[in-house]
């Protein structure tokens, strides 16, 4: 029986932007974990959200659906969202499913936030 993942999840304020550092595989398992964790950040109304994907190794579609969804709900409540630290292999998903012309997405977290 394979072993899942464990997933790393923790929640900063920084600049008047929230960010969400996620770490390990984002997948069908731990994405209801991740869902739950940006429903709480988005409670708080920040003006501004990032993700830090610097450690996240493997995402599959049903992470990159959390991601979309949580880029809906931040447009309607007038949030500004963007993602950074993708590694190649997370950079050529979102090349793939062309959600690199949906997202803001930034190499490091200082241009995040300076770019948002």
């Amino acid at each position: 029986m394979a072993k899942r993942s464990e997933i790393e999840i923790l929640t900063r304020e920084v600049d008047q932007a929230w960010i969400v550092d996620l770490g390990g595989e984002i997948d069908l398992y731990q994405s209801p974990q991740v869902r739950k964790k940006f429903e709480g950040v988005l409670a708080k109304n920040p003006k501004r959200l990032l993700v830090n994907l610097t450690k996240v190794s493997y995402m599959d579609s049903s992470g990159l659906a959390t991601l979309v969804e949580v880029f809906q709900i931040t447009k309607k409540k007038g949030i500004v969202f963007g993602l950074f630290g993708m590694n190649t292999t997370l950079k050529g998903l979102f090349e793939i499913t062309r959600l690199e012309k949906v997202f803001s997405i930034y190499p490091e977290e200082a241009q995040a936030l300076k770019g948002l």
